[in-house]
């Protein structure tokens, strides 16, 4: 089994509760490793901007002379 967590690297909180944005993700063999991150980190954009069901996050490719190193 590996474990990982998923949160901000600052110690911040930006709802000003306290609130500690890490949730711990626990992949055993055989597992979806990339799904059960992916979800974690939805989850916690979700928290962090008030996100709604059916609202999406969208990554796109950029076309290569825009790419930034």
């Amino acid at each position: 089994m590996r474990r990982y967590w998923v949160g901000l690297e600052s110690k911040c909180s930006p709802n000003g509760h306290g609130e500690d944005y890490r949730e711990y993700v626990e992949v055993e063999d055989g597992e979806d490793e990339a799904g059960k991150i992916h979800d974690a980190i939805v989850r916690l954009a979700l928290d962090l901007t008030n996100m709604r069901d059916g609202d999406r996050i969208a990554v796109h490719l950029l076309p290569e002379p825009m790419v930034r190193e």
